[in-house]
Parts: C-alpha cells; structure tokens; sequence
C-alpha cells in the first residue's frame, strides 16, 4: 500500500498508474478529505480563531454559525467532488463497489485543482498582490482543464475494470 503521499503525487505524475492502484483501496475520499482540511486551515486560520473567540465572547451558537460560514467555503470542493463521483458512477455502472471507487476517483480527480489553486495562492502571496482577472481565470481553467484529465482517466480505470472483471 502506497503512503499518503506518494498516492497524491502519483495523480499528479502518474495517473493512470496511482488510480488504478487507488481504485482497490478506497481511500481517496479520506486523502482529499485530509487535504481539503489542510487548505481550510491554511486558508482561513484567522475566520477560525474568530469563530472560536465569538464562540467563547457570545456563546455556542454564535461561534457555531461563525465557525459554519467558514466551513462553507469548501463547499464547492465537496460538490465538485460528489457531482464528478455521481457521474463516474453513472457512465461505469458495476454495482455498490464501482460506486464507492468512483467517489474516492472523483475525489483524486479533483487534486490537480487544489494544486494549482495552491500555486496560485503561494505565486501571488509572494508577490504582495492579488492576481488580475484574467490571470485567475488562466489558473482556473487550467485547474480545472488537469481535473477534468483526471477525471477521464478515472472513468478509463473504471471501465477497464468492469470490463476486465465481465
């Protein structure tokens, strides 16, 4: 069994070879869970620390709903995630296994774009500014353009096992 992080570099250099790999262990829901947290915490350390001061000035439910709002900006992720997962499971049907292995795919689909949304956060950090329009929106499709390479190659993983295992 590979470690955490040759499973997440190898779907960054090799992909096809690591979701081929991943596709029996099922752990890339729990890999992307692990870096989806990293990238709340890094990202938002501050809005947490406030949510939790609020928690302790005016009360639970106060530092409850500051402390949501923060959670809520990894939202698109999780969707991202669930909607890729549906769609593998759809396009590769095989039952209540294919499903769970097209979640943790999709979920190793969507590493390429929390790196470079990462690259992007740490080049303009260094920088001082913040990128323009039109830059960001480079970042983004080619965030999203890598993903969705990955994303292809988890549904040719899926088929070829189904196809292997008929």
């Amino acid at each position: 069994m590979k470690s955490f992080a040759d499973r997440i570099g190898g779907i960054l250099t090799a992909p096809l070879a690591t979701l081929r790999d991943a596709a029996g262990e099922g752990r890339g829901a729990t890999d992307v869970a692990l870096l989806i947290g990293f990238k709340l915490v890094a990202g938002s350390t501050q809005e947490l620390a406030a949510a939790l001061s609020r928690g302790i000035d005016t009360g639970v439910v106060s530092g409850l709903m500051a402390a949501i709002s923060v959670l809520a900006q990894v939202l698109p992720d999780v969707v991202a995630i669930l909607v890729g997962g549906i769609l593998l499971s759809l396009l590769a049907p095989g039952g209540k296994g294919a499903r769970d292995r097209a979640l943790d795919l999709a979920a190793y689909a969507w590493i390429p774009y929390l790196t470079v949304e990462l690259a992007e956060a740490l080049a303009f950090t260094l920088r001082h500014r913040p990128p323009s329009p039109l830059v960001d929106n480079i970042f983004f499709t080619v965030a999203i353009g890598w993903s969705l390479a990955i994303w292809l190659c988890a549904l040719v993983v899926l088929r070829h096992r189904r196809e292997a295992t008929s």
